[in-house]
């Protein structure tokens, strides 16, 4: 949450041996499970009731990669994982490609 206490959570990131942080998200969603991607460019996350996204760790524009989904985690031929419902029943794990947002 940043220096705010109080309030959904956003995505900020800290260099190492700084205490300065940079906001990369900042909406009225809880924003959680952040994860880095291999080469540490990127990362995903959760957002409450939103689905799983996408974000530059320099900022600008996210990208939205699923409508559903928890646990996100990056393989490394660039694409993410996730653990989603079935059809509403069971739960499974999803490969998305990130350049096709096919679901596999």
């Amino acid at each position: 949450s940043g220096s705010e206490k109080e309030g959904p959570g956003d995505i900020y990131i800290k260099a190492v041996g700084s205490e300065d942080l940079r906001r990369l998200t900042n909406t009225s969603a809880n924003e959680t499970v952040p994860a880095w991607s291999p080469d540490g460019t990127q990362l995903a996350f959760l957002r409450t009731g939103q689905g799983v996204f996408v974000i530059s760790q320099a900022g600008g524009p996210e990208r939205k990669v699923s409508d559903t989904g928890s646990w996100v985690r990056w393989t490394p031929n660039h694409s993410i994982v996730i653990r989603d419902s079935i059809g509403g029943g069971a739960f499974g794990v999803f490969e998305i490609s990130l350049d096709t947002l096919e679901r596999r």
